[in-house]
């Protein structure tokens, strides 16, 4: 509680300091005329960004030489596979969405005289 009541005292302190004018403006007003705020705002940007740029740059893959691809062409070019199994292997067997949830297939399969039963409880239900 002694914990709660002091940052409470110091944020008010702060809010005080920056938002109370003194000799008709108040020190927030004064920063912003001298253009700090942006500057602060423009150097944490580059920051991050330079931040971000060194921890993309950082590799996971194995360094070692054997590791390395080769810079030759291959020894012999890849099979063209047909347009039939082209498309055959681009359609999934079951859907998948975005969440990686498989659609799965259906429990029961109605009848001619199910279906015609439940269409006829659906319209008098309205």
């Amino acid at each position: 509680m002694k914990a709660f009541l002091i940052f409470l005292v110091l944020g008010t302190a702060l809010t005080a300091a920056l938002f109370v004018p003194l000799q008709g403006r108040s020190f927030w007003q004064r920063a912003q005329a001298h253009g700090i705020p942006r500057a602060v705002a423009r150097e944490t940007a580059h920051g991050l960004r330079a931040s971000w740029d060194f921890l993309a740059s950082l590799s996971h893959r194995n360094t070692s030489p054997a590791a390395q691809p080769t810079d030759g062409a291959p020894a012999h070019s890849p099979r063209h596979v047909s347009r039939k199994a082209q498309a055959a292997a681009a359609q999934p067997a079951h859907r998948i969405s975005r969440e990686g949830i498989v659609a799965q297939p259906p429990k029961e399969k109605l009848g001619q005289t199910d279906r015609a039963a439940l269409d006829d409880l659906v319209a008098h239900a309205r």
